[in-house]
């Protein structure tokens, strides 16, 4: 679609000596399984939102859709200029405290000659501090390339070697980031194109560019490259002259737009199907159905009604039906879908499109009541809650604000983990550079067990620094779980374009000290004051602001 607003090896990198690592607020686990991409759950069909940044931040998606996102998309100008990183550092940061994955979509605008190495290595870079921060990433480059409406769209090779470029850089560097190949369903290929402007793209050898050729397969980067593909799947309302209308969407169009019309290539199946050899999981990165006030837009369909047909093709999991397959029997890899949930002028028509969920009460009430009564008779459709149950976190949500200079603290975690796992605390210092560097934290030695099958259970560790740190200075947490006994990861990340985790400052010891001793005087002060017996309240509160005075007395105060 066009958006005028704004691992590796199949998973086998998520069994490296690193399994996560979280700052900030949250520490997701990626359990080890080397069958499955980055990100990939077993079973089952993730749920997400794209949106324009202000609501992607604002609305209550579980209040208006009945079920809290796993996924949040972004679309992100590349290389990423000065509001995009602003938007996307702002929504990582949300994601990470509340455990969701983050979509970024990366649009070469200024064509693929942009997509220099250095470009590449700064965005993998940034990607790498996300992970540092408990964030869950998909990175999808240069989507609906197959289309003619791009600047990188029909470039079969420039593209491929674009794509190679960004994978390479973010494989590098990171853990459990997903990169995502992502054409727009082939329907209308080669989309007004006639002319052979490459080779690459005549896949029958007849000497022509048309609808006989493969939709597909010209622009695919390679399975080394790719962890997850993608296909934007939408309903246009093409009435049977070619007409886009508000009309009800055909019986199974989405099953049948997936799976190939006529003569477009079984998309699911070459690349997803138990026949495939890639055998990738497939995400539908953006997907809604047309509705448009505009008066020149004809039919008769109402937003409801083209809505609510659409939505139940997408998440059908009750069995077959007239209208709509079971996605959860039709396609098993189908991992993720993400509804398209903007309101704007589309290229096709020229007119304001309404795609959302959430501005009618009416249709945001019927998906909820829909959603909710597919979820309670299977639970094929996940939200959050799923997402985090077999991705677990560490939330340092209670960590302290302020650490002794020197001497050991102590530093209160929740932690869930579904197998057995290390559990390190870090303290990092980032320099005026960007530079990252550890300086302290749990023992190396020791590290603090953590059993499997724990949830949400809180574990007090103690930390202290290599040396003493700076009174004043500004540091900053990590937390890993590590498989036990394995080796500690280098945690210097170089020159990170954001800083990592939640600050914390050094303090004298002493005054450490005088800030405890203090907040125990005040708690009883306040709580004095409750007393009902005047006598009985006068007599403690000038016991206790006797305390308070020698206290301060003795440290200076």
């Amino acid at each position: 679609m066009t958006n005028t607003g704004s691992g590796r090896e199949n998973g086998k990198h998520l069994i490296g000596k690193l399994w996560a690592l979280a700052c900030l607020g949250l520490l997701t686990v990626v359990p080890p399984a080397a069958a499955l991409a980055p990100l990939e759950p077993e079973t089952g069909c993730y749920f997400g939102v794209s949106a324009q940044t202000p609501d992607l931040l604002t609305v209550n998606w579980k209040s208006a859709l009945g079920l809290a996102p796993a996924t949040y998309g972004i679309f992100c100008k590349f290389p990423l200029n000065g509001g995009d990183e602003t938007d996307l550092d702002d929504l990582v940061a949300r994601n990470s405290l509340i455990g969701a994955v983050t979509l970024i979509t990366l649009e070469p605008d200024g064509g693929l000659n942009t997509v220099t190495q250095a470009a590449c290595d700064e965005f993998a870079a940034r990607c790498a501090l996300y992970e540092g921060q408990g964030a869950k990433l998909m990175v999808r480059f240069g989507h609906e390339m197959n289309g003619s409406w791009y600047v990188w769209g029909q470039k079969p090779t420039a593209y491929i070697a674009a794509f190679r470029m960004v994978a390479d850089a973010v494989h590098a560097v990171t853990k459990h980031t997903a990169m995502v190949w992502s054409p727009t369903n082939g329907l209308g290929y080669p989309f007004g194109s006639t002319t052979l402007t490459f080779p690459e793209l005549d896949t029958n050898n007849d000497g022509q560019f048309t609808s006989a050729d493969d939709p597909y397969s010209p622009y695919y980067p390679g399975d080394a490259y790719v962890d997850w593909v993608g296909m934007s799947v939408y309903h246009w309302g093409y009435n049977s002259g070619g007409q886009i209308e508000n009309r009800v969407p055909d019986d199974q169009e989405f099953s049948n737009l997936v799976a190939g019309y006529s003569q477009v290539p079984d998309f699911y199946e070459v690349y997803s199907g138990s026949a495939s050899t890639h055998k990738k999981p497939m995400v539908v990165p953006e997907t809604s159905a047309l509705f448009s006030l505009d008066p020149s837009i004809g039919g008769s369909g109402t937003n409801f009604a083209i809505k609510q047909a659409w939505w139940k093709q997408l998440f059908n999991t009750s069995g077959d039906i007239q209208e709509a397959l079971d996605i959860s029997f039709k396609f098993p890899m189908l991992k993720m879908i993400v509804w398209f949930n903007y309101n704007k002028i589309e290229d096709t028509t020229q007119k304001i499109v309404d795609w959302r969920l959430t501005d009618d009460a009416a249709i945001s009430s019927g998906f909820t009541s829909y959603i909710q009564a597919q979820r309670a008779a299977k639970t094929w459709i996940a939200g959050i809650t799923e997402f985090t149950a077999v991705n677990p976190f560490i939330s340092l949500a209670s960590v302290p604000a302020s650490i002794p200079a020197t001497g050991t603290f102590s530093v209160p975690l929740t932690v869930s983990s579904p197998t057995d796992a290390d559990l390190i605390v870090n303290i990092v210092q980032v320099a005026t550079d960007g530079t990252v560097t550890f300086v302290g934290g749990t023992p190396r030695a020791t590290p603090t067990f953590v059993a499997a099958g724990t949830q949400n259970k809180k574990i007090t560790v103690s930390a202290s620094a290599l040396s003493a740190f700076t009174v004043g200075g500004t540091y900053y947490w990590q937390a890993f779980l590590l498989p036990p006994g394995e080796e500690w990861p280098n945690i210097d990340t170089g020159t990170p374009r954001v800083k990592v985790g939640a600050v914390v400052a050094a303090v004298d010891p002493k005054d450490a000290e005088y800030a405890a001793k203090l907040k125990k005087i005040n708690a009883a002060i306040k709580k004095a004051k409750k007393i009902k017996d005047p006598v009985a309240k006068a007599k403690k509160l000038k016991k206790l602001k006797a305390q308070l005075k020698a206290l301060k007395k003795k440290y200076g105060k």
